[in-house]
């Protein structure tokens, strides 16, 4: 390869790179969580749900994650400050929340990106569909 091809090569992994988000298929949530992200299966009016997978007792765990950005684009400054509010009250209700009908809330991981939120994976549906 020639000098100007790998200068050239080498730019354009550096955009690439620079497009992925935190909360893109394939990242780690969190400080050596475990988790690593997969396909989108759900959303919602202010969050994504996806599925993640982990390493418990040397056998793959499938999980989900619920995933609230800091920052909605199509949102203003204020109405992202209502948002995060309004999770961050969901979040401390649900984590006392013990019920058989109500998805466990595992683990939360917060960066300056979004909130992530690790619950069980339903498998049988929306719970909409239910």
């Amino acid at each position: 390869m020639s000098p100007a091809s790998a200068f050239l090569s080498q730019w354009g992994k550096e955009e690439a790179a620079a497009m992925i988000e935190p909360d893109d298929e394939g990242q780690e949530i969190g400080d050596h969580s475990g988790y690593i992200i997969g396909r989108q299966i759900g959303y919602g009016g202010f969050s994504v749900v996806k599925e993640v997978y982990t390493i418990e007792n040397n056998e793959k765990v499938r999980r989900a994650v619920k995933i609230v950005r800091k920052q909605v684009s199509a949102k203003s400054e204020h109405e992202n400050d209502k948002l995060q509010a309004h999770f961050e009250h969901e979040v401390s209700i649900w984590r006392f929340l013990k019920h058989r009908h109500i998805l466990p809330l595992i683990a939360v991981y917060d960066s300056p990106f979004a909130t992530f939120c690790i619950t069980n994976l339903n498998t049988g549906g929306t719970l909409f569909d239910l």
